[in-house]
C-alpha cells in the first residue's frame, strides 16, 4: 500500500466522524446512534465507490463518495462548491455526502 493510498484510508474512516466536527458541521452524535447513519456503512460505501481515493473521478461522478456532479450542481454550489474539482478534496466531498444523506434521508442516491 503506498503512504498516499495510507493517507486517504485514515482519511475516509475520520472525516465522517472527527472530520465532521472540526470543519464546522452540526452533527449530534448521540442522535446519528438512533438513525439509519452508520460509520461503517459510510466507509464502505467511499470503499465501493472509489476504494478510498479521494482523487477518483470519470465522466460524472467525483471524489471519496463518486458525487455526480451534474446531478447535484444546483444545490452544491448553495454549499459553495461551484467546479466538480472541488469534489476531489476529501472534506469537501465528505460534506457533500453527508449533504446527501441528510437531503434524501439514507443512502438511497447511492442505491443502499
Amino acid at each position: 500500500m503506498t503512504v498516499e493510498l495510507l493517507i486517504n484510508a485514515i482519511i475516509a474512516g475520520l472525516l465522517l466522524g472527527v472530520f465532521f466536527i472540526s470543519v464546522g458541521l452540526e452533527i449530534d452524535l448521540v442522535a446519528l446512534t438512533r438513525e439509519p447513519f452508520s460509520l461503517a456503512s459510510a466507509i464502505a460505501l467511499a470503499k465501493r465507490e472509489s476504494k478510498l481515493n479521494a482523487a477518483t473521478y470519470n465522466w460524472c461522478c467525483v471524489g471519496l463518495f463518486q458525487i455526480n456532479w451534474w446531478a447535484h450542481k444546483p444545490w452544491l454550489k448553495n454549499m459553495g462548491i461551484t467546479k466538480a474539482s472541488q469534489l476531489l478534496d476529501a472534506k469537501t466531498n465528505a460534506r457533500a455526502a453527508l449533504e446527501m444523506y441528510k437531503r434524501s434521508g439514507g443512502w438511497s442516491p447511492w442505491d443502499l
